[in-house]
């Protein structure tokens, strides 16, 4: 038995829209596992919303596989048109955000681990203190978080964003340098760098400063440990796992001790990060003002 398709209405449901979303980091990721992470739902939430618009729509758009699922035809036609309304979406939502009149609801601050609780866990206080209407989540990632998408609202980064709508002040500089625990540096002393054991950012994450550095410094550097935590880098540099590359103020907040190279550091440098448009929303104001003082103050904001 054949069903016909009923084409009469071409409208999609609005409580159907959610599976674009599922669509569209399907088609970006490759399998509905890796979607359901990236969207914080399960991964029969998404199937179900596939299936959903699927049955809108009146065709397959993923081939599912054993190893992952496969776009259709129709779906790489339609990606054009879909990331059209996810764009427009994300639209609607600042033009919103822009229509706030006092600092309230949930403001995604993303940042290095380490900063988190370091720098900006202690000025928690005055933040509440200050603006109770205010609901702060704190985003401890190393890896770059994306703002254009919405996955958190400010960024603290290591790296002025080259592209994407983004507005980015520079909020610190710092000296990078080589840091170990205190028996490795002894040990090591009189060793060349090249021989050293190394710590170092994981391979997808080698456009780090740090890591970058030790590549300049280091013609073929021992790594005996990677991680795509700077926390973790450090806390195994603690152990004498082996020397990391890290600021100065980090090196030292960790008790290690620094270890002199042939190749003068760079600077690093921070960068605090935000969409043009959320920028001046007042929530968001008034984390990015409070984020600057913490900064400044050496955690006491």
């Amino acid at each position: 038995m054949k069903f016909g398709i009923d084409h009469s209405n071409n409208d999609i449901p609005i409580e159907h829209l959610e599976g674009i979303p599922a669509a569209l980091a399907v088609h970006r990721l490759g399998s509905a596992t890796s979607a359901a992470k990236r969207l914080g739902v399960g991964v029969a939430t998404v199937l179900r919303r596939l299936e959903r618009l699927e049955g809108e729509l009146g065709c397959r758009l993923f081939d599912r596989l054993q190893r992952g699922m496969r776009p259709t035809r129709a779906m790489e036609r339609i990606v054009p048109a879909l990331e059209q309304i996810e764009a427009s979406c994300r639209d609607v939502r600042r033009e919103v955000a822009g229509l706030e009149s006092r600092p309230e609801g949930v403001v995604r601050l993303a940042t290095l681990p380490v900063l988190a609780s370091s720098v900006l866990v202690p000025g928690l206080c005055r933040l509440r203190a200050r603006y109770p209407a205010l609901i702060l989540e704190l985003l401890p990632a190393s890896a770059v978080v994306d703002l254009e998408g919405r996955r958190a609202d400010l960024a603290l980064r290591l790296s002025r964003p080259a592209s994407g709508d983004l507005v980015a002040r520079q909020v610190a500089r710092f000296p990078l340098g080589a840091y170990a625990s205190s028996p490795l540096a002894a040990e090591l002393a009189s060793c060349p760098p090249s021989s050293w054991p190394w710590v170092d950012w994981a391979e997808e994450m080698h456009a780090q400063p740090e890591s970058m550095w030790l590549r300049g410094a280091v013609a073929e550097p021992r790594i005996c440990f990677r991680s795509s935590g700077l926390d973790v880098l450090l806390r195994a540099a603690v152990e004498g796992i082996g020397v990391v590359v890290a600021a100065a103020p980090l090196g030292e907040g960790y008790g290690l001790t620094a270890l002199p190279m042939p190749q003068p550091a760079p600077e690093g440098r921070l960068y605090l990060v935000a969409h043009r448009v959320l920028r001046h929303a007042p929530r968001v104001a008034a984390v990015w003002d409070w984020a600057l003082g913490c900064l400044q103050q050496g955690g006491d904001g």
